[in-house]
């Protein structure tokens, strides 16, 4: 196990330490964040290209087959790989033989679950309306999905974050121009080339990621304990991880059952651009959980909050320039078709906001290892979501889902901060410490939705105006609270 960097001085003061400690976030951050910015960009040709080269419904069709994915990953993971990584934390002795027991439970529950769906995949792909051939490469793409997790997790809570960038980058590229060049050779039903080409680069990243995990695995005297010890930590996390699940593609499975393969894929669209805000949040995140035990088991409670203001300053204000800019380069590259969708963009993107704020929160459930309170906060915000969804969107028609996973996210963010502070008595980050941030951001992106709602009616002079006198407010307020986080005084 190692560690890209490593800062280390016995006879450091406080400040230095603070100073040392902000410094190995942000080298991680950095790692994670330069690849998702790659993978972002590799994203959006592939989005731009594929636009082009399939209709409205093809589009839909990608997106089921994503969330199918995701789900699957979840029921076939049962959370194992979250309980082994959390466990590499407390350096076990034994953890190479709690890793081997794992990986061999995952393989012979895959073959179980696998075959139940295999039974009953004519009903479930009638259910979703899809063809079946999505469904079954969705069943396999998420167990060669599933090995694969394991490793990124273990290299992102070992803090080898370089390597784990490596592997993303290598992996969305070989994924993009594959795929590309697999749809562009389809002359009919061309979203089954992008699903292939999942399964041929799953695969490939499958057998590397079973070879890596080989060999810090052991798989000699086993025990029962080895395998119930992470379980015990991940089962109970299963309702989390599907709820966030349902926050973040449920509501597509429901655009597509109420409004047909169209909507689905014109808000798909909206979505996968949002999602660049969500590699953000996920990327920071990644850096940013070591770094939180580490110091959580120190004690150094002041030194969290102070390093959190930067933290999230710098996520408010990729969100203002996504939100305000992104549009502009839709309207100029991408069919009309989905021109639509581009104000429901800073709304979704508002979402990742409050879900990179609950997960300031989220760290202290975390690290008490209270597993079901996370779980019945996030299974409660997901059954509210879709309780939405089943209202609004017959009514407000497939935007509406923007509204209801904001606001499911927003009431997700509560129960976090209550179960942090209320029920666990953490003395957690101060939320006076992010309101004016976040105040601020939440104005600037629903103002940037209404511009885009009304970009063909204002100028092109007072639309720029408004958001320039927008970014120049959120500049004014970055620079202002980075300069009040480096007084002591503040915090």
């Amino acid at each position: 196990m190692s560690k890209d960097n490593e800062i280390d001085s016995p006879n450091r003061d406080d400040s230095s330490a603070n100073q040392d400690d902000t410094k190995q976030l942000f080298h991680h951050a950095k790692n994670y964040l330069k690849a998702s910015v790659l993978v972002s960009l590799l994203s959006s040709l592939t989005f731009l290209i594929f636009t082009y080269l399939l209709n409205v419904e093809e589009y839909g069709y990608l997106s089921i087959f994503n969330s199918l994915v995701s789900v699957f990953t979840i029921l076939y993971l049962l959370n194992g790989h979250s309980g082994v990584a959390r466990l590499l934390l407390d350096k076990l002795e034994d953890w190479g033989s709690i890793l081997g027991a794992n990986l061999l439970f995952t393989g012979l529950w895959v073959l179980v679950f696998s075959s139940a769906l295999l039974f009953f995949s004519a009903e479930i792909a009638d259910y979703f309306k899809i063809p079946k051939i999505v469904l079954i490469c969705a069943l396999v793409v998420s167990i060669f999905s599933s090995i694969y997790q394991y490793l990124m997790i273990y290299l992102s809570t070992d803090q080898q974050s370089a390597r784990h960038a490596r592997i993303s980058i290598r992996k969305k590229t070989i994924s993009v121009f594959l795929g590309i060049s697999l749809v562009y050779s389809f002359e009919q039903d061309r979203y089954l080339g992008k699903i292939y080409t999942e399964l041929i680069i799953g695969g490939a990243f499958f057998a590397y990621a079973f070879y890596e995990l080989y060999k810090l695995a052991h798989f000699k005297q086993l025990k029962s304990t080895h395998l119930s010890v992470s379980l015990r930590y991940g089962l109970p996390l299963i309702p989390h991880t599907l709820s966030r699940f349902i926050l973040g593609y449920f509501d597509q499975l429901q655009i597509n059952q109420m409004s047909g393969g169209a909507d689905t894929g014109r808000y798909a669209f909206a979505a996968n651009i949002a999602i660049f805000m969500g590699f953000i949040v996920t990327a920071s995140g990644k850096a940013w959980h070591p770094i939180f035990i580490e110091n959580y088991q120190k004690g150094a409670i002041v030194k969290i909050e102070k390093m959190s203001q930067p933290y999230a300053n710098k996520i408010f204000l990729a969100a203002s320039l996504i939100s305000l800019f992104v549009g502009d380069f839709i309207y100029l590259l991408v069919p009309q078709t989905y021109h639509g969708s581009v104000p429901l963009i800073p709304i979704i993107i508002l979402g990742y906001v409050c879900v990179f704020m609950y997960t300031l929160y989220f760290q202290y459930t975390s690290y008490r290892k209270k597993t079901e309170l996370i779980s019945t906060a996030t299974l409660v915000a997901g059954i509210f979501n879709i309780v939405l969804n089943a209202h609004y969107i017959p009514l407000y028609g497939f935007e509406a889902a923007a509204y209801t996973t904001l606001v499911s996210y927003a009431f997700l963010l509560l129960l976090h901060y209550l179960n942090a502070r209320v029920i666990l008595r953490e003395q957690v980050i101060r939320f006076r410490t992010l309101l004016p941030g976040f105040t601020v951001t939440c104005c600037v992106l629903f103002t940037a939705s209404y511009l885009y709602r009304q970009h063909q009616e204002l100028s092109l002079m007072s639309t720029y105006g408004i958001k320039l006198v927008l970014l120049f407010i959120i500049l004014m307020l970055f620079y202002r609270t980075r300069g009040e986080s480096d007084d002591p005084s503040n915090v």
